[in-house]
């Protein structure tokens, strides 16, 4: 398909915000933004994790049910299991196929003693405790691995009081209730944004490459849930994308997305495209693309903004963006466009008054400057030639008074060969710039910092960064 520009993709689709739940409209004005993002107050209190099958400290403690009348879950609907001791308590559900996904639980607390007892189960979960939306310690709790039954005691400072309390977990983590004092409340927290399950690969189950203590909270789904006010489901399966079916008898986008379309009072689909495609072709994406569409259209989500495509993720500088990546954003951008489905750019994000030009002459794989019809601003970012061989560069400089000579960085000269006539695009710098990673830097771009030592998963600021740059993104496409 030929390219279109991100305006004429998201202008395409229909201004009409009625999800399956009710009316729940996405709007600008709910993304709280970088000020979503928990911080770390000691000062609220402590949290100090059990003798394993450690009886109540709590004197005629009460345990309130188990119910949502109680607790608000996030991020799954939880079941009860079947066998003891998790038949006593809420596990997370399986989206895809290979794992749970991280969950949590809020509720309000109206405490007499300024103290309460998570009950839950010793599997080598890690979990954190937020007390009024700020952490209780910086590094998560991580439970023994025996088996047994613990209590995290948590004595809040302030003593009797009301408090909203959060409570997450990794995938394991088992929610077996809590124990307060006998005339304490509890009632569950208020639903907060729309529920959204991201479709995705490795980032979004989440992977997280980080050097430091962390918990998968921490990584795209949670950091994302925090900056945007979402309820989000980390669907993601790692290896896959939406022709890849990965290792190990995982499938692809399409073939889950049926139990992922199951999800009780889903609004938003949101689908990344991924790296893991990047030996395929751009005409055998569209096609699974479109069958995502048709479906989650079949299942009720027809409003805008209901259904949203994402570029995928890359660990350096839009230099070294295989061509076959770019062709699979234009190609679904464009797709998304006849559909009415938003799509948010991040490989080769627009820029007001950018130069759109072509190639003067021909250029040969190799080179490192090229003939252009305009001359374009130096260190500008620039998407060169279409269809499977575009590539995107720096400009070091451009000279000449028509045609213009354009020089980049002989680093990086071109992959393929290009043909006079060819478009180039002036574009604005994707996610990551940069050759580096964590424990590898090349001080020269943000991958130093956002990719993690694995060299394809970001790290924990890489999933904080890309989170604020998806929620900037939807918010620059949807209305106020």
């Amino acid at each position: 398909m030929d390219a279109v520009t991100l305006a004429a993709a998201n202008a395409a689709a229909k201004k009409n915000y009625v999800s399956r739940s009710g009316p729940y409209p996405i709007r600008v004005r709910d993304l709280p933004g970088a000020a979503g993002i928990p911080t770390v107050n000691t000062g609220l209190g402590t949290a100090v994790v059990s003798a394993a099958n450690a009886a109540s400290g709590i004197t005629n403690k009460t345990s309130p049910p188990i119910t949502r009348t109680n607790f608000r879950p996030f991020g799954v609907e939880p079941k009860f299991g079947t066998t003891f001791p998790d038949s006593n308590g809420w596990l997370g559900l399986v989206y895809t196929r290979t794992s749970a996904p991280p969950w949590a639980l809020e509720f309000d607390l109206d405490s007499v003693g300024g103290v309460f007892e998570l009950s839950t189960k010793g599997n080598g979960a890690k979990v954190r405790i937020l007390v009024n939306g700020q952490l209780l310690q910086a590094s998560p709790i991580a439970l023994p691995n025996d088996g047994n039954v613990y209590l995290v005691t948590t004595t809040l400072t302030g003593g009797a009081g009301q408090y909203r309390i959060r409570i997450e977990g990794d995938s394991s983590f088992r929610f077996y209730g809590i124990n307060m004092g006998p005339t304490d409340g509890v009632t569950a927290a208020p639903r907060r944004g729309p529920r959204v399950a991201a479709l995705g690969d490795s980032f979004w189950e989440p992977t997280i490459s980080d050097p430091g203590s962390y918990m998968a909270w921490q990584g795209l789904p949670g950091m994302l849930a925090y900056v945007t006010g979402w309820d989000v489901f980390a669907c993601g399966s790692g290896g896959t994308g939406l022709v890849n079916p990965g290792p190990n008898g995982r499938v692809k986008y399409a073939d889950r997305l049926a139990e992922v379309l199951a999800i009780p009072g889903l609004d938003v689909l949101l689908v990344p495209l991924s790296s893991n495609d990047s030996a395929y072709t751009a005409a055998q994406v569209v096609p699974q693309a479109q069958a995502i569409i048709t479906a989650a259209k079949a299942g009720g989500l027809t409003g805008y903004g209901q259904i949203m495509f994402l570029s995928p993720w890359w660990s350096s500088g839009p230099q070294a963006i295989p061509s076959s990546i770019l062709a699979h954003n234009d190609a679904v951008k464009a797709l998304c466009a006849q559909q009415g489905v938003v799509f948010i750019e991040n490989l080769t994000p627009p820029v007001v008054d950018a130069v759109s030009t072509t190639f003067a002459a021909s250029t040969a794989a190799g080179a490192f400057s090229v003939q252009s019809t305009a001359a374009i601003p130096s260190g500008a970012w620039v998407k060169f030639g279409s269809e499977g061989k575009a590539e995107v560069r720096q400009l070091n400089g451009s000279s000449g008074s028509g045609p213009y000579t354009i020089t980049f960085n002989g680093a990086a000269p071109f992959v393929n060969a290009h043909a006079a006539g060819e478009p180039i695009v002036q574009v604005d710098a994707a996610e990551l710039t940069g050759t580096g990673r964590m424990g590898s830097p090349a001080n020269n771009g943000t991958a130093d910092r956002y990719t993690g030592p694995d060299g394809t998963h970001n790290s924990i600021a890489g999933a904080m960064f890309r989170a604020k740059r998806i929620a900037s993104r939807v918010a620059s496409t949807l209305p106020r």
